[in-house]
C-alpha cells in the first residue's frame, strides 16, 4: 500500500462526508440561532471566537476554544456543533497538526454523544472512511515486515548459492 492510496482514503472521506471540510466551514456562520436561556448570549459569543479561530485556520486555537466552551456549556444548543468542530479540526487536511487518531475518537464521542444530531451522518462516514485508513495503515506495515523477511530470506538464499 503506497502513501498514494492512504491520501486516497483520506479523500474519500471528504467525498463520503458530503461537502467536507470547505462545506463545514460554509456553514458554521449559519447557526446563529437566538439566545434561548440567559447563559446563552455568553455561549453565542464563545461559539462565534471558536468559528471563526477555525474559518482562520487556527486549529489548535479552535479546538481550544470549543473544548473550553463545552466544559463551560455542556447542555449549550451549540454543544453538538462544538463537538464536532473539535473532530473535523483534528481531520483537517489543512490542519499541519493532524491527527486522525484522536478525529477518530471525536467522531466517536460526537456519535455517541449527540447521535441524532444533523451531523451524525457525515460523523458514521467520516467514522467509517478513518476505521478504513487504520486498517490499511496495519496491513501497509504487516505487508511491510512480510516484505523485509523476505529480503533477508533471499539474501541467505544468494549467500547459500555463493557458498559464503
Amino acid at each position: 500500500m503506497s502513501r498514494m492510496f492512504i491520501a486516497g482514503i483520506v479523500l474519500a472521506a471528504l467525498v463520503a462526508a458530503g461537502t467536507g471540510c470547505a462545506g463545514f466551514l460554509e456553514q458554521l456562520g449559519q447557526e446563529d440561532a437566538a439566545p434561548k436561556t440567559p447563559d446563552a448570549a455568553a455561549a453565542k459569543t464563545e461559539i462565534a471566537a471558536a468559528r471563526k479561530l477555525m474559518q482562520e485556520g487556527k486549529y489548535a486555537q479552535a479546538i481550544t476554544a470549543y473544548r473550553q466552551f463545552l466544559l463551560d456549556h455542556p447542555s449549550s444548543e451549540w454543544s453538538p456543533e462544538a463537538k464536532y468542530a473539535i473532530a473535523t479540526a483534528y481531520v483537517s487536511s489543512d490542519n499541519p497538526q493532524k491527527d486522525y487518531a484522536v478525529g477518530a475518537f471525536e467522531f466517536e464521542e460526537f456519535l455517541t454523544q449527540f447521535p441524532k444530531d444533523r451531523r451524525a451522518g457525515d460523523a458514521q462516514n467520516w467514522r467509517a472512511v478513518l476505521k478504513a485508513y487504520f486498517d490499511a495503515r496495519r496491513e501497509n506495515d504487516r505487508l511491510n515486515k512480510t516484505l523485509e523477511k523476505l529480503k533477508k530470506l533471499d539474501v541467505q538464499q544468494e549467500e547459500r548459492r555463493l557458498g559464503r
